[in-house]
């Protein structure tokens, strides 16, 4: 199960990049991915300089998880940063 929730993951992140990728070419604006992994995006809740957030929800046991994802911008993913992301995770993961 973690596997492929993994792979769903890195497919959607990989759609995502080529969008940009799309969109830095034409000019034209990003389109919002509508799911990442099992979570239905629902809006961007917030940018800045390491990605862009989006407030999403997910089915569970008996109802729905709503959370925030961060993803990262493409280029943002030095060592440096990718370990302030990673401290970043663990303090969130925290908070309920």
């Amino acid at each position: 199960g973690l596997r492929a929730e993994a792979a769903d993951l890195l497919a959607a992140l990989a759609a995502e990049q080529a969008a940009n990728e799309q969109a830095r070419r034409t000019g034209a604006p990003a389109a919002r991915p509508t799911a990442i992994g099992p979570y239905r995006v629902l809006e961007a809740a917030g940018a800045g300089g390491l990605g862009v957030v989006y407030r999403a929800v997910r089915e569970v046991a008996g109802g729905t998880q709503e959370v925030a994802l961060k993803v990262l911008r493409e280029g943002a993913a030095s060592a440096e940063a990718l370990e302030r992301f990673r401290r970043e995770q663990r303090i969130l993961a925290g908070l309920n």
